[in-house]
Order: structure tokens, then sequence, then C-alpha cells
């Protein structure tokens, strides 16, 4: 089957990191980031995960494009005349990516909740386990709220939930 998640996702060796969080939480200057490293872009925003036969959880790749706010488009890239405004509600940037795209699905290995906290004077991260694993991918689903209108999830909405989570460790990164 098939599930989308509202995160961002990059690969590094060949392993797909989920990067999970509240508007304004750090996903797009965290993604970026990371590509400025070794990693490489597989989606923005919204991730479709393929849940193969075998329990396999496999990331797929979307577009290369990052989408970045006013603030962190003019820290990384200055002059905002080169870039392509594509969001007025949101104040938004597309960032071409092909140079740090990774075209091939890959297997899911972490899921990174951030969080921004006003009492954190600094960088800190728990791993969440058990049944929050499961919660965790639940209130991450693209479109949860439709879920919820349709009268919940069905077994099979269930079931994917569950082998996602027990597919890769889960991190709660508060900052």
């Amino acid at each position: 089957g098939i599930m989308a998640v509202h995160c961002s996702a990059v690969e590094l060796n060949g392993k797909g990191i989920l990067i999970a969080g509240g508007s304004g939480s750090g996903k797009s200057t965290l993604t970026n980031r990371l590509l400025e490293g070794k990693f490489k872009l597989l989606a923005d925003d919204v991730v479709m995960l393929n849940i193969s036969d075998d329990g396999r959880i496999y990331c797929l790749p979307a577009f290369p494009q990052q989408k970045l706010c006013r603030d962190a488009a003019e820290k990384y890239y200055g002059n905002l005349e080169n870039l392509t405004y594509i969001d007025e509600q949101k104040d938004k940037f597309a960032i071409s990516r092909t140079d740090r795209f990774c075209d091939k699905k890959v297997p899911l290995d972490l899921f990174i909740h951030l969080e921004k906290s006003q009492n954190v004077q600094c960088v800190s991260y728990s791993e969440i386990k058990g049944h929050e694993k499961i919660n965790e991918i639940i209130n991450n689903l693209f479109l949860i709220p439709m879920f919820k209108e349709e009268g919940g999830f069905s077994p099979e909405n269930m079931s994917s939930c569950i082998k996602i989570a027990a597919a890769c460790g889960i991190i709660d990164l508060r900052r």
C-alpha cells in the first residue's frame, strides 16, 4: 500500500529520513542545512511511503524542489529576485534541488519529529517508543482531518501505520 506523510524526506547512504513537525518548527530549514552536507532531497512537504508485501517501507522520490519561507530563503540565498515566489499565504519561495536530489526509492530508516519550544535552552532529543510511535505516524499523515471526517481509519490504514512505526526509529527533537 501507499501512505502519504506530511513531512520532508532526505536520503543519506541509501536510507530515508523523514522530518516532520508543525508549521514553523523548522522542517525546511533543517532539510536545507542537511542538503549542504552529504544528504539528498527525496521530497518536500509530502512524502509517499510504499509499504511492500514483505513489510519493508520505502520512501518514494517526489519533485526536485524545496519550499523555503522568506527568512530562510534570505539567509541561504540572499537575493530573492532569482527565486520563484510560490505561496502568498505562507510567504514561500521555490528552490530547485536538481543538484541535490535522490531519484530512487530508499528504505525508511528514521523519523524525526521537530518541536519548537520556548523553554528549551539547547537542542534536546528523545526516542519515541511503543504505541507512541504509532501515534506519531498517525498524527503526521497527510490530510489526517479527512480520515477523521470519514469515520476514522480502516483496519488497513491502522495496519500500515503499525508497519511504518515498526520499520524505523522515531526521534522527538526539541529546539
